[in-house]
Parts: structure tokens; C-alpha cells; sequence
């Protein structure tokens, strides 16, 4: 996929008053630090789309970015140890769920995991919880160029052993660098499937009016201080008539962009995005584990460029 155009759309502190769900939507997700902006910037060949800060946590709203006019890419807040205050990490962690829970047009979740590090538990918690929730995702390693290709390859290893005794199959993974710009390639790609096979259904999908829960004046930004968006909640406390799909929209996402699982119990068997898999095979489940660990692995290389 070519990224034409890209653009920054508005920042939301609610899921209710973000964009009208008539596009196709993919959320960018990870712990702080983990090179988020960075790698949004190098998808969308801009320098400074994202912001990038040096200081964690520096993203603090639903930020929807609009690509090629088709599609929407989504920054949401990070997740671990920002420096923030233990009630501004429950916002988040509330935000965060309230989004991924609710968003009725979000097709799939790339989870930021830093490469170099071990398997973190609150990235492997993560993935538990996107599971149960039967929330289709993958997993996106960054920062790869910071490893020779034998550190590489014996990171992914270590994942794979520790996804394996979670989960009956792996779920789709990409290896990126935003200094390299590698990986990026990949996912607008995988993006791009996805797209092509959901255009047909959210053609028949027309944009809703959003009514947002404070005053028109009032202008979202990255930029907005945490005084700020209390006092645009605080501002308006009439009742606003909360917009919902129609049935056959209902339909259509329940159909399309919410996979179908088996019950959930010691293991999750796979849903994650397998009808793009490189393999028909390849996220099948305990009974393919010599092909799934070959493809794993295959695909621990960096990307040619």
C-alpha cells in the first residue's frame, strides 16, 4: 500500500465522541517508550504526524489519524510505567478498554512489544485480555535494529516459547526498525487486505453525525493539558442522544471485524486475522506446531530491503 495522504484528524477523550465509524480502523497499541510515534511516522513517510517525545506517556487521548481518505489509524495511549499518577493511569487504562470494547468499526489491534526486552507480564497480560475479549490483534516487535540477527532470532524464540504454553497457535507478527524504516512495508500491506475485503460492506455504511459531549468552541489537540479536557467534560451536562448504528451495520461488523472464537478456557484457539496468514496453516493450533515454529521462525529475518 502507497500512503498518499495522511493526516491528523482530532483527539477524543471518549469513545463516544470519536469519528464516525464508517471507515475501516486500525489501533496502534504498547507500552511506553516502545516506539509508537515513531513507527506511525515511518508508515505514513511523515516526519512529524506522530508526536515523538522522549518523555513517556506523552500520548493521553484517542488520536485518529485519516489515511488516504480511506482508513483510519489510531493512536491510543500507552501502557506500564509513564510517569504519570496512579489516577491518570486508571484513565488510561480505562479509556484504553472503553475503546477497544466499544469501537464497533475497529478491524485489528497492533500491540508495540520492544524486541530487545524479555517477555514482559503486562504485554503478555495484554494479549490474554485482547483474547478473552475476542478482540483480533498482532504483534508488532520494534526497534529491531538495536540487535545483530542472532539476538534477533533468539528474542523471537524466547516469545514463541512463552506464547506457545499461553495460546494453541501465535498470532501474526511483524518485525520492524523506524530508523531503518523496515517492517513498515508489511503491515500497510496486511492493512491493505483487509481493506479489500471489507470495502464492499463499508460502502454500505454512510457516515453518522457524532455529537460531542462539550461545546463546539472548544478545539481538541494532542496538545491539551489535563485541566483542559475536565473542563470540556464539566461543560456540558445536557443529555445528548447517543448515536448507534443501524441494525444492518450491527451486522455487518459483528460479521466482519469481530472474529469468531471457540470458548475461551486454558488456551484461546486462534482468531487473530488468520484469513491473511502467509499460510492457510500457520495459526491452526497445537496439531500444526512443526509448521507453525517454521513459520515463526522464517519469519524472524529482517526485511530485504
Amino acid at each position: 500500500m502507497q500512503v498518499n495522504t495522511a493526516k491528523f484528524l482530532e483527539s477524543n477523550p471518549s469513545v463516544k465522541t470519536c469519528p464516525s465509524p464508517h471507515l475501516p480502523e486500525y489501533a496502534f497499541i504498547g507500552r511506553s517508550n516502545v516506539g509508537k510515534s515513531s513507527l506511525i511516522n515511518a508508515m505514513t513517510n511523515r516526519k512529524n504526524l506522530a508526536k515523538t517525545s522522549s518523555t513517556p506517556g506523552k500520548t493521553q487521548l484517542i488520536n485518529h489519524f485519516l489515511i488516504n481518505e480511506s482508513w483510519y489509524l489510531v493512536d491510543l495511549p500507552g501502557y506500564g510505567w509513564a510517569k504519570v499518577s496512579k489516577s491518570q493511569r486508571r484513565d488510561f487504562e480505562g479509556l484504553i478498554t472503553e475503546y477497544l470494547s466499544e469501537r464497533s468499526n475497529l478491524v485489528v489491534t497492533f500491540v508495540l512489544v520492544d524486541i530487545r526486552h524479555e517477555p514482559q507480564a503486562i504485554d503478555l497480560e495484554f494479549f490474554q485480555w485482547l483474547g478473552e475479549s475476542q478482540i483480533p490483534f498482532a504483534i508488532v516487535f520494534t526497534k529491531s535494529d538495536k540487535l545483530n540477527n542472532s539476538k534477533l532470532i533468539a528474542s523471537l524464540e524466547r516469545y514463541e516459547t512463552v506464547l506457545k504454553s499461553r495460546w494453541e497457535a501465535l498470532p501474526p507478527h511483524f518485525i520492524t526498525s523506524s530508523a531503518k524504516n523496515e517492517g513498515t512495508d508489511e503491515i500497510l500491506d496486511y492493512i491493505e487486505k483487509y481493506n479489500q475485503a471489507l470495502e464492499e460492506k463499508f460502502a454500505q455504511i454512510h457516515p453518522v453525525k457524532v455529537i460531542k459531549e462539550v461545546p463546539e468552541n472548544e478545539n481538541y489537540s494532542q496538545k491539551q493539558s489535563k485541566k483542559e479536557q475536565t473542563k470540556k467534560v464539566k461543560s456540558n451536562k445536557k443529555e445528548q442522544t447517543e448515536n448507534e448504528l443501524n441494525e444492518f451495520e450491527k451486522k455487518t461488523f459483528e460479521n466482519n471485524t469481530k472474529q469468531k472464537t471457540t470458548k475461551f478456557n486454558k488456551k484461546i484457539a486462534s482468531k487473530h486475522t488468520v484469513p491473511f496468514s502467509d499460510s492457510k496453516n500457520e495459526f491452526r493450533g497445537k496439531n500444526k506446531k512443526s509448521s507453525t515454529k517454521k513459520n515463526f521462525k522464517g519469519k524472524s529475518q529482517r526485511p530485504k530491503k
